[in-house]
């Protein structure tokens, strides 16, 4: 049995052994399935075996950076760690001949990377990319690649079982820049002929000549990434990794941040269409356990095409708590006699003026007396919204929604039922026996804001303590850049958007892996994967004994 190690004097959890990363790799290894297309075709194979199992390929990645915590990732690396284990552990993992070389783990790679791509993600096969062979005539090939449910599935099995499902996921996207670098030529002229790009391609009459940009990374496309406190509004060349990371409210569950789906794609490449593979991708891999309702997200999501983003996240019936920037922040009239849209959100034309331009409550750099102060505005400005009345059909995207006073959210003199409510609800200025905007239901359907729709309303106190739980992934990407991984240029070196996507993931299954391990130590937990004991010596009293005496107790003494 292992000896317990003394922690009580450390902060942080003790470094991970040889003996427990190559234990907890194999563990995780055993845990991912490859397709059942794949082990049949590496059964049937003729010729040698590999000398690099794929299961040996993915174990001996996740081992190396369990160990070594690199600040690159490169294969030359991984080849070495295994090449150092003995000639039984070894066999343990399936290398033949006791040799491993750089080589031969590019080779392996490719390899399932090739398999995995003539396969759709249902399993049924489709016109083979090398040869064009049509190997099934009803196959019709999915959004989300076999590939990429590879690569999820590796991170997700990072997650212990205890560990539950999700019900909010907060996503955003990063930039990564590829190891390669782009050149430009004049359309016409010799390779070894280019220029390099600071300089302007000759002119001819006045005008310039085509020119097209070349690299030895094919996948890779020209980015923009967005303005920080660490670096301007500056051009990038590479791709663009988008995360699903757990995100719970405050208070609602204590439970480690974990990331769920990583999905990369060529940077400029459509947001949305990446936001939704990864959105499929968690409930792929959840499988029956899947419990996602809520997506949190940034601006760079909610100013999308609500046919592109708002409306798909419907049709999976997923709500989204989303911030919004200053031209969705605008008032529109509407079709429904007596009502307005504000921020998205429809309100009663008897709302008080004052309460229809209100400064945004998640504004950076203001703190939390300003922030709380301008929440309060709009809760009371919420007072005279309409309010959802029953769920959203997920088909055509319809809601209803019933006015405020019918909410009993505020007193209206055209509404006797509203008026015995209590002073604490407002009172509208409604003339008695008018039409006002104030009761009634009304169906709202996707052409009515649904860009901006959400609930709870925009800058509300609930809206505010649900978007802060997308912090989660702004600390995730805090960890992958500098805190716990170094995703800068030259952190793998590898070219295509297959090779460059295995290494990131392999990564981000280590970060699960200490993420989990970390979080656990700091609560005086064990390590739920095993392999190891802590002791953190007696466990402090919950209750302190009093120090000083009651009269009761001095005169009972």
């Amino acid at each position: 049995m292992t000896e317990p190690i003394n922690v009580r004097n450390m902060k942080n959890p003790p470094p991970v052994t040889q003996k427990q990363a190559l234990r907890a790799a194999r563990e995780w290894g055993a845990r991912i399935e490859l397709p059942e297309q794949v082990i049949d075709y590496e059964a049937s194979r003729t010729g040698p075996k590999r000398k690099i199992p794929f299961q040996a390929l993915i174990v001996g990645g996740l081992y190396h950076h369990m160990l070594r915590q690199p600040q690159c990732l490169h294969w030359t690396a991984i080849a070495q760690d295994l090449e150092l284990l003995d000639i039984e552990q070894k066999k343990e993992l399936g290398i033949i001949g006791g040799e491993v070389s750089n080589k031969n783990l590019w080779q392996t790679h490719d390899s399932l990377e090739k398999l995995l791509a003539r396969f759709t993600v249902d399993g049924e096969p489709w016109v083979d990319p090398a040869t064009g062979e049509i190997l099934s005539e009803k196959a019709t090939r999915g959004n989300v690649s076999r590939f990429d449910v590879l690569l999820n599935s590796m991170i997700a099995e990072a997650i212990h079982d205890s560990v539950p499902s999700p019900i909010g996921i907060a996503i955003d996207g990063t930039g990564v820049e590829a190891y390669a670098v782009r050149h430009w030529k004049i359309r016409g002229q010799p390779e070894q002929e280019r220029m390099k790009p600071e300089k302007k391609p000759a002119t001819k009459a006045g005008k310039e000549e085509s020119q097209e940009w070349s690299s030895v990374d094919p996948d890779a496309h020209l980015g923009k990434k967005t303005a920080t406190e660490n670096h301007p509004k500056e051009m990038f060349f590479g791709y663009e990794a988008h995360f699903g990371v757990d995100a719970n409210p405050k208070g609602t569950l204590d439970a480690p941040r974990v990331i769920r789906s990583f999905v990369l794609v060529p940077a400029s490449s459509s947001r949305a269409e990446a936001g939704l593979t990864s959105l499929d991708i968690v409930k792929k891999i959840a499988g029956a356990a899947y419990r996602l309702t809520t997506v949190y997200a940034d601006r760079g999501y909610s100013i999308l095409k609500a046919t592109n983003w708002q409306l798909p996240l419907w049709s999976r019936n997923l709500r989204q708590v989303c911030d919004l920037t200053i031209n969705q922040r605008t008032t529109m009239s509407s079709t429904r006699p007596g009502t307005i849209y504000i921020d998205g959100g429809l309100f009663t034309m008897a709302i008080p003026k004052r309460l229809y331009e209100l400064d945004s409550s998640a504004a950076p750099n203001i703190n939390a007396a300003e922030k709380e102060r301008r929440a309060k505005l709009y809760d009371e400005r919420s007072h005279y919204a309409y309010h959802p009345h029953g769920a959203r059909n997920p088909e055509n995207g319809h809601q209803r929604y019933k006015g405020p006073a019918t909410a009993g959210k505020l007193r209206c003199p055209n509404n006797a039922q509203s008026m015995r409510l209590g002073y604490e609800n407002p009172e509208t200025d409604c003339t008695p026996g008018e039409p006002c905007g104030c009761s009634g239901t009304f169906t709202l359907v996707p052409d009515d804001h649904a860009r901006e729709s959400q609930w709870p309303l925009y800058g509300t106190t609930s809206w505010v303590k649900q978007y802060a739980a997308r912090n989660a992934v702004e600390s995730f990407n805090a960890d992958v850049r500098t805190n716990k991984l170094s995703w800068r240029r030259g952190y793998v070196k590898t070219f295509t958007r297959p090779r460059t996507a295995f290494l990131l993931a392999l990564s981000l299954a280590s970060l699960n892996f200490r993420i989990v391990r970390d979080w656990s130590f700091k609560r005086r937990k064990q390590n739920p994967w095993g392999g190891e004991a802590w002791d953190f010596g007696p466990e402090p009293k919950k209750n302190r004994e009093r120090r000083t005496k009651t009269l009761d107790e001095r005169m009972n003494d």
